[in-house]
């Protein structure tokens, strides 16, 4: 099973492994196409709610607005939806990716304790 998780600072973990499923073999007309897999999805939505996390906790600027904007409620929200995920996506990742989760959820967590300062 390709790689699930890539660091946070190469836009985090979903292209990889969405890439090597959406490969140019896949995409030809006549191909064998295969289905998205479940945990292919589950990593997307990771990667969008710990954007949204890091963007609630005014580390970084939401593109929508193009403003920094602080809001802790929504931060933890974030954090403990992202921490549930996380627990059944480590179940199909291999060890790598399982502590770049682990890590991601840490920095989260301790990002979230330095802002509440």
């Amino acid at each position: 099973m390709p790689s699930v998780l890539t660091s946070r600072r190469s836009s985090r973990f979903k292209r990889r492994y969405i890439y090597t499923l959406m490969n140019e073999e896949l995409l030809e007309p006549g191909s064998d196409n295969q289905p998205l897999e479940v945990a292919a999805v589950l990593a997307i939505f990771v990667d969008q709610l710990a954007g949204v996390a890091w963007q609630k906790l005014g580390l970084q600027v939401d593109p929508m607005t193009n403003t920094v904007q602080k809001n802790l409620a929504e931060a933890q929200f974030a954090i403990d939806i992202l921490a549930d995920m996380s627990t059944r996506l480590e179940a199909k990742v291999d060890e790598s990716d399982r502590r770049q989760l682990q890590t991601l959820l840490r920095d989260l967590r301790i990002n979230f304790v330095n802002q509440s300062k």
